[in-house]
């Protein structure tokens, strides 16, 4: 990848994430439903902190963080790094507060644009693309935790309104069928991947089916009206262990009102 892509993508996701949080108000941004869920400015921050920890302060001459404990309290779970604020007490850091956190962001990206204006070490423009990577995965995350944490209020705030198409505008469901046998999963050589990804290997498929599209709210409401909960032949073993245990019913996010059952989204 050429460094003007890199540059390119670099600021197109760290606006996008910015974009991604205009719809919140300012008491969301500290939200933390649960030790799993961080809150929306601990990921801001966090992504940040990995540009300045990764980059910065090895690679750029003289560059001055804004706040030396900002690498204890985004620090997540590098342990070779340093320490780290402990994982379930991130939705007590009122402070810094969220203009603070902004502002950080912005010295990170002014410093970042000055090195990559200049970089040709392979060792830059690699890390480069796994802090891009690495904050798309946070912003996929940001939505899973804050429909978590918003999901706990009696009020059911959305993070925005949306106007939802009935049932029978999706149409019915179509099915592709795939047969069985051996096939290849993994990197294949073309752009980024995570160590996780590799080595690209053979694995053996039994014959299956997909539709062509999501499932809709109302055909899950079927299935629940239909014992799906009540019924261990619709669940391998250890989800129906999981289900009994934990005694669900629906979905977590979901919501029965009025005698309308509908999933709490984002």
């Amino acid at each position: 990848m050429s460094v003007k892509v890199l540059l390119d993508n670099f600021v197109r996701t760290r606006k996008q994430f910015l974009t991604i949080c205009e719809p919140l108000e300012p008491e969301d941004y500290g939200l933390q439903g649960a030790e799993f869920a961080s809150p929306p400015k601990w990921h801001l921050a966090h992504t940040t902190w990995f540009f300045e920890t990764f980059l910065l302060k090895p690679f750029l001459p003289n560059y001055q963080t804004p706040e030396p404990l900002y690498e204890v309290l985004f620090n997540s779970y590098y342990n070779g790094i340093g320490e780290q604020h402990p994982r379930g007490q991130r939705g007590v850091l009122s402070r810094p507060v969220v203009s603070e956190v902004i502002a950080y962001r912005s010295h990170v990206d002014r410093a970042m644009l000055s090195l990559l204006e200049t970089a040709e070490s392979s060792e830059i423009l690699a890390k480069t693309e796994l802090g891009i990577e690495h904050e798309r995965q946070h912003q996929e995350l940001f939505f899973t935790d804050l429909k978590y944490s918003l999901g706990l209020n009696p009020l059911f705030p959305a993070y925005r309104s949306l106007e939802c198409l009935a049932s029978e505008a999706f149409g019915a469901m179509q099915w592709s069928p795939f047969e069985s046998g051996l096939t290849e999963i993994g990197y294949a050589d073309e752009g980024f991947c995570f160590d996780h990804e590799q080595p690209r290997h053979h694995v053996y498929l039994e014959s299956f089916e997909l539709g062509n599209r999501l499932v809709t709210n109302g055909e899950y409401q079927a299935f629940i009206d239909d014992g799906g909960y009540q019924r261990p032949e619709l669940w391998l073993a250890d989800g129906w262990t999981t289900v009994q245990r934990e005694q669900w019913c629906s979905p977590l996010h979901w919501l029965d009102r009025d005698g309308e059952s509908l999933e709490f989204t984002l």
